[in-house]
């Protein structure tokens, strides 16, 4: 996801793709952990919510709103950490 977002995001009429990709990108560095991708998409999330939707874009063009997807998939997530055991 990194690599197609530097390489394929990176005009004005696709900043939300690419914040929400950043996202989903922090949300694997939170080990799928939910308060901590809170955490570390706090910022990321308010830039999605001030960033308009381009209407008429074809290639930005939201199905299902980011706002509202980013929400259902936190709604997924467990409070454990998977992955990698953390020293104590």
């Amino acid at each position: 996801l990194g690599a197609y977002a530097r390489r394929h995001n990176r005009y004005p009429e696709t900043a939300r793709v690419h914040i929400f990709i950043q996202m989903i990108i922090q949300m694997e560095a939170a080990s799928f952990h939910r308060v901590a991708t809170e955490r570390k998409t706090q910022r990321l999330l308010k830039r999605l919510h001030s960033t308009p939707l381009q209407i008429g874009q074809s290639i930005a063009v939201e199905m299902v709103p980011f706002d509202f997807l980013w929400q259902e998939m936190l709604a997924l997530l467990g409070n454990r950490f998977r992955g990698t055991k953390r020293n104590k």
